[in-house]
């Protein structure tokens, strides 16, 4: 699968294990961060209806390989981030900061 978008995944630090810390100054994990949101928001736009049923052949960092639907992959992707924002509210709770509102409702405006 050619897809324009994630040929600058090759540019963002690649972890060997998922509790490596790949950046230990803030200001770079940030610009970092952003760089791979932009890469995900133009992902999002390049994606057709041909490509999401797709397969995407890819490695873990244990260097398994594996095949799978793109519309799964994206599933997951974007369900896993939910599982970790919800990891940096508590933490970020039980260091007594107020993270405002999380409950969808409370932010949705209303008709």
């Amino acid at each position: 699968m050619n897809l324009l978008s994630l040929q600058n995944m090759h540019q963002i630090s690649q972890p060997k294990s998922l509790d490596q810390i790949l950046h230990q100054d803030f200001e770079i994990l940030k610009q970092e961060r952003e760089e791979i949101d932009k890469i995900i928001n133009d992902f999002t736009n390049e994606i057709t209806d041909e490509k999401i049923s797709s397969t995407l052949n890819y490695c873990n960092t244990k260097g398994e390989s594996f095949a799978k639907n793109l519309a799964y992959i994206i599933q997951h992707l974007f369900n896993h981030q939910t599982h970790h924002r919800g990891q940096v509210s508590v933490l970020l709770s039980q260091a007594g900061i107020d993270i405002g509102a999380t409950d969808l409702l409370m932010v949705m405006p209303n008709e």
